[in-house]
């Protein structure tokens, strides 16, 4: 059975209208989700099922503490298997997909239909007052800009089902749970409920609010038209389209991208048209702000670009040898009035300068280069007003060998099993030495020595960053060489027997855990295997309420905030329970951090309490683990031999 959705009291929503509380501007931070292009997803089309977006779906990110940078740059990296639009905190809009396009969030029905968006977690009152209207208000205004209509819940069942995926839209907003329970052969999370919960918050509550900004907005600015005067586009009558249910008047600004500068061309004008002239060529931002009789504003903008008098717009060339040595080279442009072109190059294996051709009026050149090396391609070229506008190539002349790049086909998604091949041109036999360099260790490693293949499998042993060097030697001993960096990182997949609530937690934390703790001569498996043991996955009492992952009690010395709660202590053998004191951390990042100063600075006397686990003293992760025992940092006689174990079974040493 599916059920309605009525209006709902709310004092979230009470005290946002009341208070004005301010929603955040989005912030857009587009060009990194690829697979919304589908050249480059496989073929998979990326237009809505109608041709546009038709409702919005909510999501949370289902973990606390992460933040709204690390979290997107997460997506990013994963985003073969999910991403969304957008992100929201309390602080925070932020857009990194194109809302005109599909996203991969909420299952085959949900993502053909819905702009979507991801929250973080917050911890406090005023974050998510500011955080939810924000949210609404950006709602709202997806409703408005897609033609969405007025607010309405999406009708979903009270358990899941497994509804017809034809079946269209009956609302233009949902959450991602009202999809699972819905359509739950296609997803099955039930965000953001719970995280909602904290805040006595729901669904219901966050219609009302989208409807009240979608209710009080009484203008609107649809899109802007221009009819150009000038060819040039130096000259253009602009226009903005608007709908309105009182008077408006227009500001008109554009903004010099060159100089950095704003200037008003048509203030508080009557009429949604207004001329503007460019006072020289470049790129500009056309503005405008438009207000109503009630004071309500809305903006616009697009950029401009005016051509200038002269304009190089590409390089190109005719190969005359194969070695590059000598080849016709041409410049394209464009100008209104007789051009002439000064031709150079400069050798940059002996730094000097060599005219190729001075005045010509011919914007091609022969170019023969005096030896073997890599040389700067340049032309000058001056119009008959005197203006000038230059442009330059690298240019490459080949050896008896040379390599022009590196690929690789990934064979595990971890990147630490990989085949690497080298492009290369050479004029006799070649042979080829691998190598890789671990950073973290400052060793080489060789790979495979003077192998006739220019692929080879490349088996990198932990997690971290390397560099991949291949060396070629012809048979006459002439030798080239090439390198890319490479990162690995943590697979997953170790984390036999976890959920993904788990792995997301982990994920998160392991990098900025991993260089901490080499930064400061610690294992860095020692200190998760810590923090998994002592936070339960970051979902522990102190975990999810103090931040505090490594159960440090809050000793004489703290200064910070605390938090109290029951713990188990051994004593004379025996387990007992007490209450006690820990510290307590406005995030995850400080636990981590104050854990390392804990290892490092806590003294016994006049030596160092922990320093036997320093990984200087310790040499290895289980020497390392006994210290701490020894140390004082745990009383439980079995605390090394768990962390030992924690460590073997999730492969967390590959990370040493």
């Amino acid at each position: 059975m599916l059920t309605s959705i009525s209006v709902s009291a709310s004092a979230v929503n009470d005290y946002i209208i009341n208070n004005k509380v301010k929603p955040v501007d989005e912030t857009l931070s587009l060009g990194r989700i690829y697979n919304q292009d589908s050249s480059k997803n496989g073929g998979i089309k990326m237009d809505y099922t109608d041709g546009k977006p038709k409702m919005v779906i909510i999501h949370e990110v289902g973990v606390d503490g992460g933040s709204i940078n690390g979290s997107i740059d997460y997506m990013v990296r994963t985003q073969d298997n999910a991403f969304v639009h957008s992100f929201v905190d309390g602080s925070q809009l932020i857009t990194i997909a194109d809302k005109a396009k599909k996203s991969w969030g909420s299952g085959g029905w949900g993502n053909q239909y819905g702009i979507q968006i991801e929250q973080m977690r917050v911890n406090t009152s005023a974050a998510f007052y500011k955080e939810i209207a924000t949210l609404a208000k950006w709602t709202a205004d997806q409703m408005i800009k897609y033609g969405m209509g007025a607010p309405k819940l999406m009708s979903s069942p009270t358990s899941p089902q497994k509804n017809d995926l034809s079946t269209k839209p009956d609302g233009n907003l949902a959450s991602h749970k009202m999809i699972s329970y819905k359509f739950n052969q296609t997803t099955d999370h039930v965000d953001p409920d719970e995280y909602w919960s904290r805040f006595g918050y729901d669904m219901n509550q966050f219609r009302d609010l989208v409807d009240y900004y979608y209710s009080s907005s009484s203008l609107n600015l649809s899109g802007m038209t221009w009819q150009k005067l000038t060819s040039d586009n130096s000259e253009i009558n602009f226009g903005i389209a608007y709908q309105s249910k009182s008077k408006v008047t227009f500001n008109w600004q554009y903004y010099d991208i060159s100089q950095k500068t704003w200037t008003t061309f048509a203030g508080n004008t009557g009429s949604n048209w207004v001329t503007f002239k460019a006072p020289h060529p470049g790129q500009y931002l056309i503005y405008v702000k438009a207000t109503n009789a009630e004071g309500e504003s809305r903006d616009y903008n697009i950029g401009w670009n005016v051509d200038e008098p002269l304009k190089i717009s590409g390089m190109t060339w005719q190969k005359l040898t194969a070695d590059n040595g000598e080849a016709n080279i041409g410049v394209s442009y464009q100008s209104k009035s007789k051009v002439t072109f000064d031709w150079m190059y400069y050798d940059l294996s002996n730094k000097t300068w060599s005219s190729i051709a001075t005045k010509t009026g011919s914007n091609w050149v022969t170019f023969k280069a005096p030896h073997a090396g890599q040389y700067l391609i340049y032309v000058k070229a001056t119009n008959a007003e005197g203006t000038t506008q230059d442009y330059s190539i690298g240019w490459n002349v080949d050896e008896s060998v040379s390599l022009s790049g590196m690929t690789w086909r990934k064979i595990t998604p971890d990147n630490s099993e990989v085949d690497f091949g080298i492009a290369y041109k050479a004029n006799s036999q070649t042979t080829f030495t691998w190598q890789y360099y671990d950073i973290s260790n400052k060793k080489w490693t060789v790979i495979v020595a003077n192998t006739p293949s220019n692929w080879i499998t490349v088996k990198l042993p932990k997690a971290g960053q390397y560099l991949i060097y291949v060396e070629a030697k012809t048979s006459s001993g002439n030798t080239a060489n090439f390198s890319i960096g490479w990162n690995t990182l943590f697979n997953l997949n170790n984390l036999t027997g976890t959920n993904d609530t788990q792995k997301a937690w982990f994920n998160a934390l392991y990098q900025d855990a991993q260089k901490l703790a080499k930064d400061n001569d610690l294992f860095p498996s020692i200190m998760l295997s810590q923090a998994i043991a002592e936070s339960a996955w970051g979902q522990s009492e102190l975990a999810t309420k103090a931040n505090n992952l490594f159960g440090i009690k809050a000793d004489a010395g703290w200064k910070g905030d605390k938090y109290t709660a029951l713990t188990n202590e051994v004593v004379n053998g025996q387990t007992v329970q007490v209450m006690a004191d820990f510290r307590k951390y406005s995030s995850q990042a400080e636990s981590l951090k104050d854990y390392v100063t804990k290892i490092k600075t806590t003294k016994n006397g006049s030596a160092y309490r922990y320093q036997a686990a320093w990984r200087s003293n310790a040499k290895t992760y289980q020497n390392a683990a006994q210290a701490l025992k020894d140390g004082g940092y745990a009383t439980d006689p079995n605390y090394p031999t768990n962390l030992i174990n924690r460590i073997v079974n999730y492969r967390l040493d590959t990370l040493d």
